[in-house]
């Protein structure tokens, strides 16, 4: 039994890497769309179990966005402020910069991103089958929001040809 629980821990604790984490939240997807159509329950199987205990950990591995605002910006700076950094790695190395790690990396564009395409996939999945955890989607809405009022409207501007001087 301890090596059942061992190798469920690690099989978790490497469910958190965003490398597969869309397979993962396809594989969730797909799991709760077939038990849905039974009737049946995604805590039934054990390997069910895994799939949703591996979901939870990469969802609290990927929660700045679902947290309170205050919180969830505070983290933004902290992690933005790390991408730069590997950024500056990344130019002292001669390395291209790796996307929103440069000095004028678009923290809005990033943040948004973020949460349409990784968090908010992955939250709903949970909160579809965990209703409690609605408020963690009321925050993902809110902080959402707050990226798209920060947004920079750049104005049309008429562009006019340079007189050629020949």
């Amino acid at each position: 039994e301890q090596r059942a629980v061992r190798e469920s821990m690690i099989n978790q604790i490497l469910g958190t890497d965003m490398k597969i984490h869309f397979s993962n939240v396809g594989a969730l997807k797909a799991r709760l769309q077939l038990l849905s159509e039974e009737s049946g329950d995604i805590m039934t199987l054990q390997e069910d179990r895994n799939i949703m205990l591996k979901s939870i950990l990469h969802a609290a591995d990927i929660s700045n966005p679902v947290k309170e605002k205050s919180v969830y910006l505070n983290w933004t700076a902290r992690v933005m402020k790390e991408f730069r950094e590997q950024g500056k790695k990344e130019e002292e190395l001669d390395l291209p910069v790796s996307p929103f790690c440069g000095a004028d990396a678009d923290v809005a564009r990033c943040q948004k991103g973020f949460i349409d395409y990784v968090v908010r996939p992955l939250y709903t999945l949970l909160c579809d089958t965990y209703p409690s955890l609605k408020i963690c989607i009321d925050n993902l809405e809110s902080n959402l929001n707050h990226w798209k009022e920060q947004e920079v409207q750049v104005p049309m501007t008429t562009f006019r040809r340079r007189k050629s001087t020949s």
